[in-house]
This record gives C-alpha cells, structure tokens and sequence, in this order.
C-alpha cells in the first residue's frame, strides 16, 4: 500500500482520490511527493511497522505538508508540522485542509527550539547540512524508542549526518536507501 500522490490545481479540486492517496497542490515548497527525497520516506513510512503505538509525530521543514499528511492519514495521531518559510507554511496548510487532517495536523512556522513534547516519530526532509546543524534538536524532541525518517541528504553529506544523529545523539541507523544522489536513513534510538 504505496501512497499515491495525485497533484491538484487548486483547493476547490473535489476530485476522489482513493483512500490512502494525497492530494497535493504543487506550492514553492519542496513536495510534490515525485521528487526523490520525498518518494523515498511515502515508500519507507507506507512499509513502516511501528514496534510502539505512534501518538505523535513531527515533521520538519514541512514544505508541501505531504509527510505530515502522510503520517496522520496512516497512523491517525495528531502530526507537528513546522518550516520556516512562510509560503512553505501556507501551503502546507492548504493542502492539509484538501486532505481532511486539518484536526490531526499542526502547521506552523516556529522554530523547532520552541517546539515542545516529544514524539514517538520524526520526519525530517532538508538539506543534509540543515540536519546535521539542528541533530541536537531532533534528539530532544524524540520520545524514547523514536523512529526518525531523515531524507534531503546527498551522497556527499551522508556521513557527516550519520555522524551527527548516530556519533553525538545516540540514534541507530536502522537503514540507507538511495534514489540517485539522494539518500535517507531510517534512524531509531533507545
């Protein structure tokens, strides 16, 4: 059961779209859910079997929202959606509303230092140099036994981010996946 991404014009698109499936219009922020780094975590959370009940989750650098939408449409918990970019916010938001998760999906543009709690699943799409400069900060937000799904990364940067989240905080790497230049990392800690 992939997600099928399915790219609408605008928010009065009422098309069906099969369950499970988003609908998406294309913003400025990244995600439309065909490039490389989002394709990557949609496969790797829809074969995602949780060991521990996921009651939250967080999604950094947003963008579209397609993670965040993905998350609460597969495991029903309320997801913390943050970018910095403002546009990247408003978008998210819209599509979040096409989506019907509105109640369960959070969008705002905070800083993740004002972020609170901790949740039992991160996701996290950037540029690999954003991750490593903000590792400190995803470890404090991560519940015991998180499960992080990390994409953004190019092939030159990957060590530096396994460095960072597995050398410094304490996570494991559960696994690599590479689309091209790209890679993510599936990442767990105790």
């Amino acid at each position: 059961g992939s997600l099928e991404v399915i790219p609408v014009e605008s928010s009065s698109d009422r098309r069906e779209v099969p369950p499970g499936a988003i609908k998406i219009i294309p913003g400025l922020g990244f995600g439309t859910g065909h490039h490389p780094t989002t394709n990557m975590i949609l496969g790797e959370l829809s074969r995602f079997k949780p060991r521990q009940p996921i009651t939250a989750a967080f999604d950094l650098g947003t963008g579209s929202g397609i993670l965040a939408i993905a998350a609460a449409k597969l495991f029903g918990a309320p997801v913390t959606a943050i970018d910095i970019d403002p546009l990247a916010a408003a978008n998210a938001t819209e599509n979040v509303a096409l989506n019907g998760v509105e109640n369960l999906v959070t969008v705002s543009t905070d800083p993740i230092q004002s972020v609170q709690g901790s949740f039992p699943l991160i996701l996290a799409n950037l540029y690999g140099e954003a991750l490593v400069s903000l590792s400190a900060e995803v470890a404090r937000v991560a519940a015991p036994g998180c499960v992080a799904f990390l994409s953004g990364i190019t092939e030159i940067v990957c060590d530096q981010v396994t460095d960072a989240f597995c050398g410094k905080h304490g996570w494991r790497l559960e696994r690599e996946v590479a689309q091209g230049d790209w890679m993510s990392l599936v990442l767990s800690r105790d």
